[in-house]
């Protein structure tokens, strides 16, 4: 099933990749024989849209984010103080 899912993305064929991480959401976290991850295969394969999708979605699971997308903030971020170190808080 790797192989296949690293052959989808030398083609370029998103639909497949699609397919694919449908079926199996770990194949996001997979590497090819040389070692490389979906998002830089895409990348050396010359299909830049294909790669920035399939970083948007490991950044997603990665995140806490569910694969469907959605913008909301996780429960327990919150902004960063800029420049300010605060104590006792």
């Amino acid at each position: 099933m790797t192989a296949d899912f690293f052959d989808s993305i030398r083609r370029g064929d998103q639909e497949a990749v699609d397919d694919a991480i449908a079926g199996d959401a770990d194949l996001l976290k997979a590497r090819d024989r040389a070692g490389l991850s979906p998002v830089m295969a895409a990348a050396y394969g010359g299909h830049p849209r294909l790669s920035e999708r399939l970083a948007t979605r490991v950044a997603a699971t990665q995140d806490g984010w569910p694969l469907r997308g959605g913008h909301r903030r996780r429960r327990d971020s919150r902004p960063p103080q800029a420049g300010r170190w605060r104590r006792g808080r």
